[in-house]
Parts: structure tokens; C-alpha cells; sequence
């Protein structure tokens, strides 16, 4: 369940209010906007989509055939980041296949990125620039940064220094 807490300047201002989840709902990776409101992925639609918190009621950002979230059993990791008020560099997950993109929240357009892997996890984002660990069919995980103006990719670190051999893929 996913509970929000009203605040005031000397700390609680009243009871925490469920807001999201349940016996038939699953929550993760709540976070917030840069303005403050309150976003999460849950399972409600039968897919792990992105949800942002508004009033009377949450409304899915990008519903579609596709997991916005790794499996719950994975703590730590997060599957999008705010680029700013208006957008969200998300990864997501269909036929066994990830991408990494861009969801411009006024529109709900989603944006793919053209990136080489089919797997992204540890999606973070400072500045200009996103970090996030991404691998594929050909390729080891490796933590990554992507610069958000130029698309300019920077491998930081690999898993492994084996490499593979090309003639197997």
C-alpha cells in the first residue's frame, strides 16, 4: 500500500491517508515530481504502469501492453527518473524486450531512445545527464550515461571484461 502523510512546518499534520494499493494492488518505486506530487508504478491495470497522483483519483500515464517496472523482488532499482516537470525517462519492458525512453506527460507521447541494449535498469538523472545499468543479447551489463542534449553515450563500467564472440550472436 502506498500511504502520503500530510506535512506541516513543525512535521505530521494529521493521519496518513492510503492512497494507492491493496489486497488486489501491488506498489513500487514511489517517487516525486520536482513540484512534489506523488508518482508510483502499480499493477492495478494487470501491467506495471506508471501512475501519477491526482485528485479525486490516479491517473495511468502511459497505459499500454508493457511493464513499466522490474519484478518487485528486485529492491533498490528504479525504472524512470524526471528529466523535469513535464517529462520522464523511463525504461519498459515488452516480449522480452526493454527499451529506454522519453514520456512527455502533458501528451503521453512515449519517445524510444536509440540505444544498442535490451535491458535497462538503475535509471537515475542529474542535470543533463541520465545513468543507468543496460545490457543485451550481445553486450554485458554496464553502468551507462546517456547526455540528454546530444544523445552521446559514455560506458562508465562493465560487469566483466569477457568479451563475446560476435560470430555466436
Amino acid at each position: 500500500r502506498l500511504f502520503r502523510m500530510p506535512w506541516g512546518a513543525q512535521g505530521p499534520a494529521g493521519s496518513a491517508q492510503c492512497v494507492a494499493g491493496g489486497p488486489a494492488e501491488s506498489i513500487v518505486e514511489p517517487s516525486f515530481s520536482p513540484s512534489g506530487r506523488l508518482h508510483f508504478v502499480s499493477d492495478r491495470s494487470g501491467w506495471w504502469h506508471l501512475w501519477a497522483l491526482c485528485e479525486p483519483e490516479p491517473v495511468a500515464l502511459c497505459p499500454r501492453a508493457a511493464e513499466f517496472a522490474q519484478p518487485p523482488w528486485v529492491f533498490g532499482l528504479s525504472s524512470h527518473a524526471f528529466l523535469g516537470e513535464r517529462e520522464i525517462l523511463c525504461s519498459y519492458g515488452r516480449g522480452g524486450s526493454g527499451k529506454l525512453a522519453r514520456l512527455d506527460l502533458a501528451s503521453r507521447a512515449l519517445r524510444d531512445l536509440a540505444l544498442p541494449f535490451s535491458r535497462f535498469s538503475g535509471v537515475a538523472v542529474a542535470g543533463r545527464q541520465a545513468a543507468f545499468l543496460a545490457s543485451g543479447a550481445d553486450r554485458v551489463e554496464a553502468l551507462q550515461l546517456l547526455d540528454l542534449d546530444t544523445s552521446a553515450l559514455h560506458e562508465v563500467v562493465a560487469s566483466t571484461s569477457i568479451a563475446f564472440e560476435p560470430e555466436l550472436f
